[in-house]
């Protein structure tokens, strides 16, 4: 079956909620994907945990696949059982276990007010707050930011633009 764009268009916005929409296309953005997958910094201390032993692989830490020092900055739940709101978590990776070879982590609370020392690139737009709203259900979008990331465009996102107002 053919239909014109349109009437494609059309349809979709009868099927599709407009607000879910902006919501899945905001994801894709860089600043969607740094509250979903988060932003690696480097604290410039050697994580001891990362260490491998003599003989092991590290073909995936000197290509830069997997880093050793960097610690992750990204939005998390408060509590372990995935419910609840959002906040800003520090992800420090702490090798692997010796019984079971799982990875260990330890995760810590972070003060969106220190953001900006943080995270190379990153400025709140109005005052400190916490960017971890737009996760929440339903999203609230009043802290706008700026990443500029590396290889990406500079700005804020036409589609958080629109979102936040600006």
């Amino acid at each position: 079956m053919r239909t014109s764009p349109e009437d494609a268009i059309n349809t979709t916005s009868t099927i599709y909620n407009e607000k879910a929409i902006l919501q899945i296309i905001s994801q894709q953005e860089k600043e969607g994907q740094f509250l979903l997958n988060g932003v690696s910094i480097n604290n410039n201390k050697k994580n001891k945990y990362e260490d491998l032993p003599s003989g092991w692989g590290d073909y995936a830490y000197n290509s830069k696949q997997i880093s050793k020092n960097n610690n992750i900055i990204k939005c998390g739940y408060k509590n372990s059982n995935k419910e609840g709101e959002l906040s800003l978590q520090e992800i420090e990776h702490r090798g692997n276990d010796g019984i079971v070879y799982t990875h260990v982590k330890k995760i810590k609370p972070v003060d969106y007010n220190n953001l900006e020392k943080m995270i190379p690139g990153f400025t709140f737009l109005k005052d400190p707050c916490d960017p971890c709203q737009a996760l929440n259900n339903p999203p609230n979008y009043n802290c706008p930011f700026e990443l500029n990331v590396r290889g990406e465009k500079k700005g804020v996102s036409p589609i958080w633009k629109y979102l936040w107002g600006l």
